[in-house]
Order: C-alpha cells, then structure tokens, then sequence
C-alpha cells in the first residue's frame, strides 16, 4: 500500500484544522467579532445563537436564550440594567432595547430585534466588541411544577414592575446610606455591646436601626433594640422569645415564640400587646403592610386590621395542626397581595409544604401548594415577596425556591450541599449593581446577582446553624447564633 508523505500529510491537517476555522466558534464559546461564530452573532462576549429561544422554553446555556438568561434550565426574562448592552428587548428588566442599549421609555427604535414569539434570527448584526458582561449562569434544570397549575387569579399583570428588590418593610427614614463600596461580607466579628449569652432567634436592620429578638433560653427574653449601629442596646419587649419583626416606615409588628402579637408607632421604642395568637410554644412569623398585621404559627393565622378588629383562622390537616413558617405582605402593580408557606411531618420519612396566597392584603387565602410544587419535597422556613410579584423562599431541604411571575413558575433550586437546611432570607439594593442575598441555616451563603447564583461563605464566626440573618441597607450584615451561649456577629467595612 502507498505511504503518504509526511509533506502532503502536514498540508491535510492544516486544511482540516483551517476548515475548522471557516466554521466558526459554537454558541457560548467565547468571541471577540461576529465573525468568530458560526451564527456570526457574538454577543456578550459569547457566540449567540442565530434563532434564539423565547422565554419558557428549555435551554443549556444563556447564549440560546433571546433574553441571553438562561437559569434553572429554562430561558428567563433579562434583567440587564438602563445602559447595558442588548440585541433584544426580552435582554431588558425593562423590556425595552433601543439602539443597542437598555432603556426606561420607548424613543426612536434605532436597530434593536424583533421580541416577539413569532421573530426569527436577527436581520442586523449585532456590533462586534470585547465582552464586557456575561449573562448569568447557567443551572442545572431544576425540578419544577406545570406551568398550568398556577391558580388563576395569581395571575401578575405584564405591566407589573421588574425584579427591583425593594420590598416595602425597606424604612427609607432609618437609612443612613454609606458613601463606601459595597461590603462582600469576608470579615465578621462579634458584637461585643449585645447582652451575652443571647440565644437569637430574630434580626431586623435598617441603617443604624437594629432589633433582635431572644432570650437564655427559649422561654425568656423579648426584643433589644439600638439606634447607633450597636453601641448601646436597650430591651423594648420583655417576655418569651420574639421570633419576628416586621416594619414599614415608623410602624410595624412583632410577635413572640408563645403567639403575643405586638405593635409599634415609633419605629420599635415602644411596643403594644394586642393578641395571643396561637399560645404554644412555635417560632412564628408576622407581617405588617398599610397597618394590617397578619401572623402566623402553631395551626393558626391571626390578622388585625386597621381597625383594630381580630380575625383567628386555624390550619390543619384532619386533626394535625400546620406548621406555619413564614408569611409576606407587599404591594403588587398597586395592590396588596400576601404569601405565607409551611409545612407538617406526615410520617417519620416524609412530610407535606402548604402555600397560600392572597390578592387582597391578607383578608382571604387560596391554596397555591400544587402550583409551589407536586413533589412535597421541601420545608420552607422563610419568604420574602417582592413589588415584582417574584417570591424567594428557603427551607429545611437547602433549597432557594423562586415564583416568576412572569412565567407563573416555581423554580427550585438546591443551593446548599447534603443534610445542609436554610431558615433565613435576607437582602440589601447597593446604590449600584445587583441585590446582595444572604440565605443562611446549618451553612450560609452570598448571592451578589439578585439571587441567581450563591456561593458559601466560609470566614464565618460559627462554622454552621447560624440561622438568623439581616442586612441593613446600608452595607452591614448580621447574623445570630440560637443555641448554647448564643451570638450576635456583625459584617462591616
């Protein structure tokens, strides 16, 4: 047989490898020029596909995705800020790309691409440039529920605002706001100034405004409160544990581990017992909005309104009281709406999660469990609901559950290792770029990114269950320790 020579042999391969070439780079490899790309589309830094994904459809990478995110498995709606670079509208928290850029309000439309379920690939180039931002990363697909199954009336209007996390429990007249970068939460110390030996079991912070609640043990203590970042405590309610605040503006609510609800007008000096809600030893939790208050716990959800007046609802499935865990009030395109989650033991091996919503500030609840998910598969322990109509939620199985409502989806998305629970949400808008999410439990852990992605936090004063967190605002973050000798720890500058 005839040997080919080592000459025509070097020609071949370096045809091959330049043949390789002239097919270009594939979606989501890295590129400089549209050229680099076999769809001649390089965007972000990544090459795009030709005919990209609308949002709900299954995806493997941002690259696929109209919107250029792709998470949980799923294309999501953008959330690319004012002035970032887009080809497509669906890039844009806004919805709105005008020459190649993320804008507030409709002008000229000078070359952004067709957005709509019918659009093809892109009939303009976009402009070839070095990367700056990528979108965000891409997950494993995640067990999720039918698309179908979410209750009708859940339904959040397309002009509803964007994923802003600015919940309204934000008390915009305590904020003092730092002129320093955002802190990253690396360096944690104790807080010297708190009562020792303070089991927490409840952190809210707003600016310089920090109150938490607990005890020595589980059955005395109440709620310290200070003005000055920490430098001076005083006790503002003294009685069994206080398991949850809740503020807007200068009012507010707070109800401890035997059911007393409590309010304040003075932005937590003073408190007022109003209710024994469920009288049994539980770690509940209270939400306050338009001076409603609703609380919940041990089987049972009690709501005061305006006026004063009580309404007492028990939960329970056949004779088992519901665990009630958590529960959030907001508003919603203008108008209030409510979530409050829990959970029971059905057997010694499994158990079942209950979530009720509201669209009318809490007066009446309708059982959203099977559009959360079938599976019952998770515990969840906390909630906080947004203007967007977007739920973050934590549980007991290390999961970051999340409510689109765009997509009127639940995603869930493991965020913590094995055996590993999370009890605790909490969140800070930097004056610049994306929320800081802290979510933490027997680990804990950052997202810098509204919570799409987390990383765990490891220079930490306890090497697991703190399960108590806040942050205030304004760049600091607590964090407290409920067992044994307890804790409060505090990330500053």
């Amino acid at each position: 047989m005839p040997r080919t020579s080592p000459f025509i042999a070097l020609t071949l391969l370096l045809g091959l490898a330049c043949a390789d070439d002239d097919a270009g780079k594939k979606i989501n490899q890295t590129c400089l020029a549209n050229t680099d790309c076999a769809s001649d589309v390089c965007h972000h830094g990544a090459c795009a596909a030709a005919n990209p994904l609308n949002n709900g459809q299954p995806c493997s990478s941002s690259a696929e995705c109209r919107s250029f995110n792709c998470y949980g498995g799923t294309c999501r709606p953008g959330n690319r800020a004012l002035g970032q670079a887009c080809l497509y509208h669906d890039e844009c928290f806004t919805n709105l790309c005008n020459n190649g850029v993320c804008v507030l309000s409709a002008g000229p439309d000078l070359g952004h691409k067709d957005s709509g379920p019918d659009a093809g690939g892109p009939d303009l180039k976009p402009p070839d440039a070095a990367a700056p931002d990528r979108g965000e990363p891409d997950q494993a697909a995640p067990d999720q529920a039918a698309p179908d199954q979410a209750a009708p009336d859940q339904a959040i209007p397309d002009q509803a605002a964007p994923d802003q996390l600015i919940p309204d429990q934000i008390v915009p007249d305590m904020l003092q706001p730092d002129t320093k970068p955002p802190n990253n939460y690396t360096q944690w110390s104790s807080v010297s100034t708190f009562p020792a030996s303070f089991q927490v079991t409840s952190i809210w912070a707003s600016g310089k405004v920090v109150m938490v609640g607990g005890g020595k043990n589980w059955l005395t203590g109440g709620l310290y409160r200070t003005d000055d970042g920490g430098k001076k405590w005083t006790q503002v309610i003294t009685a069994s544990n206080v398991t949850s605040v809740s503020m807007q503006g200068l009012d507010g609510a707070a109800v401890d581990n035997q059911g007393r609800i409590y309010r304040t007008y003075d932005g937590g000096v003073k408190w007022t017992q109003l209710h024994d809600c469920w009288q049994l030893n539980h770690h509940g939790a209270v939400a306050y909005l338009d001076k409603t208050i609703v609380a919940v716990g041990w089987g049972k959800l009690c709501r005061i309104d305006p006026a004063g007046k009580i309404f007492d609802t028990a939960y329970q499935a056949g004779a088992i009281s519901i665990s009630l865990k958590t529960v959030a009030l907001t508003k919603v395109g203008g108008k209030a709406e409510g979530i409050f989650m829990g959970w029971r033991v059905v057997n010694p091996n499994g158990q079942q999660h209950y979530v009720y919503r509201s669209s009318d500030g809490g007066v009446t609840w309708k059982d959203d469990s099977k559009a959360f998910s079938v599976a019952n598969l998770y515990m969840p322990e906390e909630a906080l609901l947004f203007p967007s109509g977007r739920v973050l939620a934590v549980g007991r199985k290390g999961y970051l559950h999340e409510y689109d409502p765009k997509l009127k989806i639940w995603f869930h998305n493991k965020v913590a290792g094995p055996n590993e629970r999370l009890y605790d949400l909490a969140f800070e808008q930097p004056a610049v770029g994306k929320a800081r999410v802290i979510a933490t439990g027997t680990k804990t852990f950052l997202s810098t990114d509204d919570a799409y992605s987390f990383t765990k936090l490891t220079n930490l004063p306890q090497s697991k269950d703190l399960h108590w967190t806040a942050l205030s605002g304004t760049g600091r973050a607590y964090l407290g320790y409920p067992y044994l000798t307890g804790g409060l720890y505090e990330s500053s500058w």
